[in-house]
């Protein structure tokens, strides 16, 4: 049993019986559309509504993924856990092709900000993305794989014990469209077509 499931056991074992939290998950992007070789950020918060004060966003473990009928639009380059989680009880996840899996943060803020993402969203990840080459993708917010296994059953915990009812929101829609220069060169080439036709 890790390190991180013995501390939520005695958290839920110690703390009194909270009603459940509510967690909206929100998903955006520097840039929605871009150019093969482009890069943009995905960043991925979440806010917590009807919370007791001090009831905020304590740990989080998701899957982001890459929906999409044309597989390898968009690549994965790094990712960046926000708001100090603790290295014993964080894992940056694993890249495949349909995206990240498993990443997870046990907050290193318990003590110091539990009221994080009560009132506004709190950004807690940042995902850099390279596009490939030209199609539409979305990407998609779910429970991680190994949640259960490490505490997390419904992909978030909040300060205080209790079940926690999560709204992954909207998928998040990324274009890719071909570089300008090779769009000139379709257009001038079905505009000589035509004109030939006509000739």
């Amino acid at each position: 049993m890790s390190k991180f499931t013995i501390i939520v056991a005695a958290i839920l074992l110690t703390g009194s019986a909270a009603s459940a939290a509510n967690v909206q998950v929100f998903l955006s992007a520097d840039d929605l559309i871009l150019t093969p070789g482009q890069q943009t950020t995905l960043h991925v918060a979440a806010q917590v509504y009807d919370a007791a004060p001090n009831n905020g966003l304590y740990a989080y473990a998701l899957n982001l993924l890459l929906d999409s009928t044309d597989a390898g639009l968009l690549q994965i380059n790094s990712i960046t856990q926000l708001g100090m989680p603790d290295p014993l009880f964080s894992n940056s996840g694993s890249i495949d092709g349909s995206g990240l899996h498993d990443v997870f943060g046990g907050d290193g803020g318990f003590f110091t900000d539990p009221n994080r993402g009560i009132g506004a969203p709190y950004e807690f990840l940042q995902i850099e993305l390279t596009a490939l080459t030209a199609g539409m993708t979305k990407v998609v917010a779910e429970v991680a794989d190994n949640a259960n296994f490490i505490g997390v059953p419904d992909g978030f915990l909040v300060q205080e014990p209790g079940s926690v009812n999560v709204d992954f929101g909207q998928s998040l829609t990324i274009q890719i469209v071909p570089e300008p220069a090779s769009a000139t060169g379709c257009l001038l080439g079905v505009l000589l077509l035509d004109r030939r036709r006509r000739t």
